[in-house]
C-alpha cells in the first residue's frame, strides 16, 4: 500500500543480473562477497540479501552488528562480516550469532577469545591492514606481525581472512592504489613466513574490480556496482565486463501546478526569483526524505518526459520546480530517478549536481518513502 506520495522501486531482475555481469567479470575463483552496509544504501539490505543468497552468494558484509543481526535473523547460514568498530556488548551480541569481526589491535582480539572461551565459540575474524586510507588497521609493521601471530594462537579465535582498502580510486593517477597493493600483498607473504594464517586475502572494492583486474585476490568486496551506483564515470567507466545498472528508481507526484508573473519568488529565503513568466510544480518530497540540500537550484525531475529544472530551497516535505511549457496537472507522476518517456535522470546526474558521490546520495534516502521490490514487472513481498 502506497502511504506517501513518494516511492521507491527496486528491481530485482536488474540486481539479479549486476550480480551475474560481476561473477562473469571476476577472476574464476575468486570470492564474491555483496557489502549491504546502511541498509544496502537506502536499497534494503534483507531483501537483496535474500535474492543474492538465491543467487549462491555466501558472503556478505555491513557496517555494524546491528545490521549484521538483521541479516541473520533473515539468513541463519551466510557467513557476514563486521566492518566497522564494535563496542563489548555488540561483540558479545555478535559471537553468539557466528558474526565475524573485523580486528586491528591485540586488545579486541583478547576480548573476542574470552568471549569465545565463555560462549563456547570459535570467533572469526579478519585482520585489517592500513595502507593509506588511515582509518582502521594494523600499521603494516613488525609490532603487528607479533601481534597477529599472538592472535593466531588463541584457542578461539579463527583468522578468516585479512583485508585493506583503497584510499584512491575514483581518480586517473593509480600510482598510490599500486603502491597500496604492493605493501599489502608484502605483507601477506611476511605473514606466511611467520606461519600466520591469512584466510582470504582481499583488498578490492566496486571501483577496483573495474579498474584493476590484477586486485582480485581471494575475494573482492562490492556494494555500488552491483545495486549499479557507480561513481566517477568519467574516470571508473562502465566497460563491457562490468555495465551494471542502477536498481533503484525515485518517484513522486505533482502536489499543484501554478502560473506566475515574472518576479514571483520561490522557497524559503529568496533565493530564487524567476526572470519570466513560470508555471510552478510542487512536489511533496525534500531534505526529510533525503534529497540534500546540495541539490538545492542544481537538480532536475522529470514531469511528462521532460527534464525540469528545480528551483529555490529544497524544504524538508517539498520542492519546486520550473515546468513552464509542460504539460502538466495535480496527481501526474514525477521522476526524480530513474526513467520516463526517452529522458532518464540517474544517480552520476545527483553527483554532478552536488557534488558528492552517487552511494553518498542513495544513502542520505530515508527509510520513511516506501520501497516497492518489483520482479517479472510485479510487486513482490521479501
Amino acid at each position: 500500500m502506497l502511504t506517501r506520495p513518494c516511492w521507491i522501486n527496486i528491481d530485482l531482475d536488474r540486481y539479479i543480473k549486476n550480480i551475474n555481469i560481476v561473477k562473469e567479470g571476476i577472476t574464476e575463483g575468486t570470492i564474491l562477497m555483496d557489502v549491504l552496509k546502511d541498509n544496502a544504501y537506502g536499497c534494503g539490505s534483507v531483501p537483496l540479501a535474500k535474492i543474492a543468497w538465491d543467487e549462491g552468494i555466501t558472503n556478505f558484509a555491513v557496517s555494524n552488528v546491528p545490521e549484521a543481526l538483521e541479516l541473520r535473523e533473515a539468513l541463519p547460514e551466510p557467513e557476514i562480516l563486521v566492518l566497522g568498530y564494535n563496542t563489548l556488548d555488540m561483540l558479545k551480541i555478535g559471537v553468539q550469532k557466528n558474526i565475524a569481526f573485523s580486528i586491528w589491535n591485540l586488545e579486541t582480539a583478547e576480548k573476542l577469545e574470552k568471549l569465545g572461551k565463555g560462549y563456547e565459540k570459535t570467533v572469526k575474524i579478519h585482520f585489517i591492514l592500513d595502507t593509506g586510507l588511515s582509518r582502521l588497521g594494523f600499521l603494516p609493521t613488525e609490532k603487528s606481525l607479533e601481534h597477529m601471530k599472538s592472535i593466531s594462537q588463541m584457542k578461539h579465535i579463527k583468522i578468516q581472512g585479512i583485508f585493506s582498502h583503497f584510499a584512491r580510486t575514483e581518480t586517473e593517477d593509480d600510482e598510490f592504489s599500486m603502491g597500496q597493493l604492493e605493501e599489502f600483498t608484502n605483507f601477506v607473504e611476511s605473514m606466511k613466513k611467520r606461519n600466520i594464517p591469512t584466510g582470504i586475502v582481499h583488498i578490492s572494492d566496486s571501483a577496483a574490480i573495474v579498474k584493476f583486474r590484477n586486485a582480485d585476490l581471494d575475494l573482492v568486496r562490492c556494494g555500488a556496482l552491483l545495486i549499479g551506483s557507480m561513481t566517477g564515470k568519467h574516470i571508473v567507466k562502465d566497460d563491457k565486463n562490468f555495465n551494471t545498472k542502477s536498481i533503484l528508481s525515485l518517484y513522486s507526484r505533482i502536489a499543484r501546478v501554478e502560473e506566475f508573473p515574472a518576479g514571483r519568488s520561490v522557497s524559503y529565503d529568496i533565493t530564487y526569483v524567476s526572470d519570466h513568466p513560470i508555471k510552478v510544480v510542487t512536489i511533496p518530497v525534500g531534505y526529510g526524505d533525503g534529497i540534500p540540500s546540495q541539490l538545492s537550484g542544481n537538480m532536475e525531475v522529470l514531469i511528462s518526459g521532460k527534464r525540469c529544472k528545480q528551483i529555490g530551497a529544497v524544504n524538508m516535505d517539498m520542492l519546486m520546480v520550473d515546468a513552464s511549457g509542460v504539460s502538466c496537472k495535480e496527481g501526474d507522476e514525477v521522476v526524480l530517478l530513474g526513467v520516463q518517456g526517452d529522458n532518464e535522470i540517474t544517480l552520476d546526474d545527483w553527483s554532478a549536481w552536488g557534488g558528492k558521490s552517487s552511494t553518498f546520495f542513495l544513502s542520505m534516502l530515508r527509510d520513511r518513502i516506501p520501497h516497492f521490490y518489483l520482479k517479472d514487472g510485479r510487486v513482490i513481498k521479501l
